[in-house]
């Protein structure tokens, strides 16, 4: 269960000095590929989001889909990144990756 206790994780391999530097060497390059890959699903006037079809097709255009980081990977990376919501009932936001929930996504 420890392998999906994100803030572990996140303290002790996302939110340390050498992640933040390769950021802010890559970020134009990170912002570039955002573009990209999203707002196929994004409606007019609305905020860019990836999806996750975008993030999978970006996945396969990258040739990351491979024998260690399967298919699903893809969808357990999009989850685990994507930040928890007050009500994902009523509300499509859970399907919405921001920019920030793209980075982590990626790590």
């Amino acid at each position: 269960m420890r392998k999906y206790e994100m803030n572990f994780w996140r303290e002790e391999r996302y939110w340390t000095e050498e992640c933040d530097v390769v950021y802010k060497v890559f970020m134009p390059v990170l912002q570039s590929v955002y573009r990209r890959f999203s707002g196929q699903k994004t409606k007019p006037g609305q905020k860019r989001f990836v999806s996750l079809d975008e993030l999978y097709q970006m996945c396969q255009q990258a040739n990351m889909i491979d024998d260690i980081f399967f298919d699903r990977s893809v969808n357990i990376c999009f989850s685990l990144a994507m930040m928890t919501q007050v009500d994902e009932l009523s509300s499509d936001r859970i399907f919405q990756m921001s920019f920030v929930e793209f980075l982590e996504a990626l790590d």
